[in-house]
């Protein structure tokens, strides 16, 4: 009788012991809350760190140049576009440029671009100034 006693109290405790387990697994990073099961998104464009997200006050904005959506970890804006502390990517302003996850900068002088877009020579005011160039040389001959 003793012996069935034990192998229950086992079996029980080791059902009681997976069920806490299970419980007490923490949140993925963009989520918050008790456990596991009863994670909730955090806002778009902020994110939590797993292990320290049981509240609300666990989510904090995605830094500079990053952005996530709801529920996700925060990711570096893609290239030619930036983003504010906890804010959305957007393009770079025209005549700017960046490389994932950085500031957008100006485009070197002879270069231009259009908002969000790489940084080009600017070959239509050289290949009109040469044409220009030839056509009054031309003219004094």
């Amino acid at each position: 009788m003793l012996k069935a006693f034990l192998i229950v109290a086992i079996v029980f405790l080791s059902i009681l012991v997976q069920q806490v387990a299970a419980q007490v697994t923490p949140c993925p990073p963009g989520q918050y809350g008790p456990s596991s099961g009863s994670c909730t998104n955090c806002p778009a464009n902020q994110t939590s760190i797993s292990g320290q997200n049981t509240s609300a006050q666990s989510c904090t904005n995605c830094p500079a140049n990053q952005s996530s959506l709801s529920g996700t970890d925060c990711q570096n804006c893609p290239s030619n576009y930036t983003s504010s502390s906890g804010q959305k990517c957007v393009p770079c302003a025209a005549n700017q440029q960046s490389i994932s996850g950085a500031s957008c900068t100006s485009c070197a002088s002879g270069y231009q671009s259009a908002s969000g877009s790489s940084c080009t020579l600017i070959y239509s005011k050289i290949i009109s100034f040469s044409l220009g160039l030839a056509s009054f040389i031309y003219l004094l001959l």
